[in-house]
């Protein structure tokens, strides 16, 4: 009975353009409220990754939570949790985005 379950993968954000040319993974408001009201009282970022080395936090929800909070696609790639087949997921995903909708409807107006 003390075996572990595994804990399964957390789901990939929707991407979308941000209507400043970029594509981002959709923030999520609330995780993105949180995350300013948080850093203006000290616990930003970099407090966040102190504490999750205390948490145990996995690479999987750093992952997800760079997306919750709306990272670019292409910046989030270059973080050192994100997998290569997460980040190559993305990629198809973007592309996808781009057939769909040619150019970035925020720069269209």
């Amino acid at each position: 009975m003390t075996e572990r379950k595994r804990k399964a993968k957390h789901p990939m954000q929707p991407i979308v353009w941000d209507g400043n040319g970029v594509i981002r993974f959709q923030e999520n408001p609330i995780v993105s409220f949180l995350l300013e009201w948080a850093s203006a009282r000290g616990m930003d970022l970099n407090a966040l990754e102190v504490l999750g080395h205390e948490k145990h936090w996995t690479c999987d929800d750093w992952t997800q939570f760079a997306q919750l909070h709306g990272y670019s696609v292409g910046g989030w790639g270059s973080l050192g949790y994100v997998d290569d087949e997460a980040y190559g997921r993305a990629q198809e995903l973007t592309e996808e985005l781009k057939k769909r909708v040619p150019k970035d409807p925020g720069k269209a107006r």
